[in-house]
């Protein structure tokens, strides 16, 4: 499915410049005019010899770029994900990778893409999208390389990314794409604008949009403001606080759940499952996502979910594209 994501973006970044031109028109350039004439030149059908030509020269300048900038980065990354604070080498059985240096510096930026990674606090996704201002190769480069040392041949297999599913996978990759670019770009931008000011206007406002469209709760995204997901262990706690009556209300089956500490209740429906485009037992099963992945523990693209019928309550692991309903909750 590499060709549909890869569409899925050239489509996306379409949507995202006709977004922006018209959020920055209507908020910052408002009543602004410009003299601006772009001269196209005539259209006509390549040679094959400039192809060629100019297909050479594009690899040319990865290859150097891989063989300069991506390798010292790679080296770096090795460097500080090899060894903790106290230059113990990590072997990952007495000393694991998440005690290096790098989990430590990427634990202090994890908080800014929380939203973005399901809610799972990742030092490897953040170390890794921070190494995307110096180039964007150098993300994925970074993720191979922490993957490496922590003893896992995929990127996947590793526990630093284990929790990655298809939606928290797109939603880093849409933030990668359109968040601030390398430095050389910001360099070519502070050249264009002419000032730092409108360059870090420029980077805050790329940066920011980014975060806002990569941000995959579907709660959020859906009803805004502070509504989210539950999580797992938010799940769990109304298991163990709370008693569970299966009951009808307005002809729909389900459970009414009244909590042991304050008497407050819910009803939550017994709505079944999509699988595919048929709705199964609507009325007998309960079948609620929360947003905690479940990557780590079972195989990547799991998340864990509320699961009922009349005879039985548990959170347990589930794939996160099957048809489950979502609670949205206030925190």
């Amino acid at each position: 499915y590499g060709w549909i994501i890869s569409l899925a973006m050239y489509l996306l970044a379409i949507a995202v410049i006709i977004l922006s031109g018209w959020i920055l028109n209507k908020l910052f350039i408002k009543n602004k005019s410009t003299s601006f004439i772009n001269e196209l030149p005539e259209y006509h059908l390549p040679s094959g010899s400039y192809i060629i030509k100019d297909v050479a020269e594009k690899t040319w300048e990865f290859i150097k770029r891989a063989g300069t900038i991506i390798v010292l980065c790679s080296i770096v990354v090795w460097f500080f994900s090899s060894f903790t604070w106290t230059f113990q080498y990590v072997d990952n059985e007495t000393v694991l990778i998440d005690n290096s240096m790098l989990a430590g510096i990427g634990n202090a930026f994890a908080w800014f893409f929380y939203p973005m990674l399901g809610f799972n606090y990742s030092w490897g996704a953040s170390v890794s999208a921070i190494q995307g201002l110096i180039a964007k190769e150098a993300v994925v480069s970074s993720m191979i390389t922490i993957a490496h040392v922590g003893g896992e041949d995929a990127i996947f297999a590793s526990t630093a990314f284990a929790f990655f599913n298809p939606i928290t996978s797109f939603a880093f990759m849409t933030f990668n794409l359109f968040s601030a670019p390398c430095f050389g770009a910001i360099g070519a931008m502070r050249k264009e604008f002419g000032n730092s000011k409108d360059m870090w206007k420029a980077i805050l406002f790329q940066t920011g949009f980014a975060w806002i469209l990569s941000s995959e709760d579907v709660a959020t995204q859906e009803m805004g403001g502070k509504w989210r997901m539950p999580t797992k262990d938010e799940w769990q706690e109304l298991i163990d606080n709370c008693s569970w009556n299966w009951t009808t209300i307005k002809s729909a089956p389900g459970y009414l759940i009244t909590s042991k500490i304050n008497g407050k209740t819910i009803f939550l429906p017994a709505t079944g499952y999509w699988s595919g485009t048929i709705r199964e037992k609507w009325d007998e099963y309960g079948r609620y996502y929360s947003k905690t992945s479940a990557g780590d523990v079972y195989n990547r693209g799991w998340g864990y979910a509320l699961m009922f019928d009349k005879t039985s309550i548990e959170v347990n692991g589930v794939y996160g594209y099957q048809g489950y309903k979502v609670r949205a909750v206030l925190p």
